[in-house]
């Protein structure tokens, strides 16, 4: 992520940058884990998309909302393609949480606004739920969003005009 959000600001590069960080990783990690599963009889596959996936968000930026939005669709492609040859995928679509890129945001977040954020540990634990269902059972997508919802209208303004 860069401060460059919107589609117009950013710069020749990133987009692809971006892509291959956060969709072409997971991609090529989903086909190599996928025949060694197959071998065992299934596995899960546990991606992580982003709350900006769902809905157009200048703070994340257009390349890291795209790039989210199609971690998500591989998840899903994943289940149709796999689940009943006994692989599942479940995307954890985490909202604002306290991470070293809020400090790339045109207008970051101070001590306050940060401590009402999930910290890392929290999207950590959706994961170990998620992978630690019975093969019998799948959370396919699950949003996870801090408890307290801030007022984002001047983190937008920032994003769209900086």
């Amino acid at each position: 992520n860069s401060t460059a959000r919107t589609v117009q600001r950013t710069p020749p590069g990133e987009l692809e940058a971006v892509m291959a960080a956060n969709v072409t990783g997971p991609f090529v990690l989903a086909q190599a884990a996928i025949p060694p599963m197959l071998e065992r009889g299934g596995g899960t596959i546990i991606t992580v998309a982003s709350y900006a996936a769902l809905f157009a968000n200048p703070m994340a930026g257009a390349a890291y909302s795209a790039s989210k939005a199609a971690v998500l669709n591989l998840t899903r492609m994943l289940n149709v393609e796999l689940r009943n040859r006994g692989i599942r995928s479940c995307a954890i679509i985490p909202g604002e949480a306290n991470t070293p890129i809020l400090a790339q945001r045109a207008l970051v977040p101070d001590a306050q606004a940060r401590a009402t954020m999930m910290r890392p540990e929290d999207v950590a634990a959706a994961i170990v739920f998620c992978a630690s269902l019975p093969p019998r059972a799948t959370v396919e997508e699950l949003i996870i969003r801090p408890t307290y919802l801030r007022d984002f209208r001047k983190d937008i303004e920032a994003a769209l005009t900086r």
